[in-house]
C-alpha cells in the first residue's frame, strides 16, 4: 500500500504484487493521509483499509474504513466539501467507505489557522471489533506548544464509543492551569477528573459513523 500526500488531495494505492503488479485499491482524500491495513473485519477474504488524517474540507480529522472485494479494483474518494474543485480529476469516482467524523473540542480558544484533533495513530482488536483513534489535541499548540493526546474507542460492533484522555492526571492538571491563568476558555466547568470524565462522554456522543449512502 502507498500513500501520496505531498499536496492534497492525496491519493491512496493498493498494489497486488504476489499476481501483478495490479492495482486494487485507489482512493483520493482531501488532506495528508496516511493508511494501514487491519485483518478482515466483514468475512470476505480481504483486509480492510483505514485511512486517517486530516480533512481540508473542513480541518477536522478524518477516518475512513474501505472494505475492497478480493481481486477487485476498488475506486473511490472522499465525500465532497467545500474545496470540492480540487477532486475534478475523480469526480467520477464514487464515495466509498464507512467515514467516521471526530468532534472539534469546543473547551478551547484556538488560533486562526491552528489544526485541530489531526488522528496520529490507529490500532485495531479484531477481537472486540474495536478501532482506537489517537487523537492530537492541538488546541494546546497555542497555549505552551504541548501536544495532548485523547483516545477515541468505536465499536464497530454496537455502534459504542468511549473517549480515554491519556496522561489523564497530567492533562487535568495543565488544562485546571491554563484554565486559571486565562489561556483556556473553560465552558464546560471543568474542575475535577468527574468533570473531565464527562466532558469525554459529551466528546463521545458527538462521533459520527457514516457509509457512503449519508452523503
Amino acid at each position: 500500500m502507498v500513500t501520496s500526500h505531498h499536496s492534497y488531495p492525496s491519493q491512496v494505492l493498493g498494489i497486488d504484487l504476489e499476481d501483478g503488479p495490479r492495482v486494487l485499491l485507489n482512493y483520493w482524500h482531501m488532506g495528508n493521509v496516511q493508511a494501514i491495513a487491519v485483518p478482515d473485519r466483514d468475512g470476505n477474504g480481504a483486509d480492510e483499509i483505514v485511512v486517517y488524517g486530516q480533512d481540508n474540507n473542513d480541518h477536522t480529522s478524518a477516518v475512513v474504513i474501505l472494505e475492497p472485494t478480493p481481486g477487485e479494483l476498488l475506486r473511490g474518494r472522499a465525500p465532497n466539501g467545500r474545496r470540492r474543485k480540487t477532486l475534478r480529476i475523480v469526480e467520477e469516482y464514487p464515495t466509498t467507505g464507512l467515514t467516521i467524523r471526530l468532534p472539534q473540542t469546543d473547551l478551547f480558544r484556538i488560533e486562526s489557522g491552528a489544526e485541530r484533533d489531526i488522528v496520529k495513530e490507529v490500532s485495531w482488536d479484531p477481537e472486540t471489533q474495536t478501532l482506537s483513534l489517537t487523537v492530537k489535541d492541538s488546541a494546546w499548540d497555542s497555549v505552551r506548544q504541548l501536544a495532548m493526546m485523547l483516545t477515541y474507542h468505536l465499536s464497530l460492533l454496537s455502534g459504542e464509543v468511549e473517549v480515554e484522555f491519556n496522561d489523564h492526571d497530567v492533562y487535568l492538571r495543565m488544562l485546571k492551569d491554563a484554565i486559571r491563568r486565562g489561556l483556556i476558555e473553560d465552558c464546560c466547568a471543568i474542575t475535577s477528573t468527574d468533570k473531565l470524565v464527562e466532558y469525554g462522554r459529551h466528546l463521545a456522543s458527538r462521533v459520527q459513523i457514516l457509509d457512503a449512502s449519508e452523503f
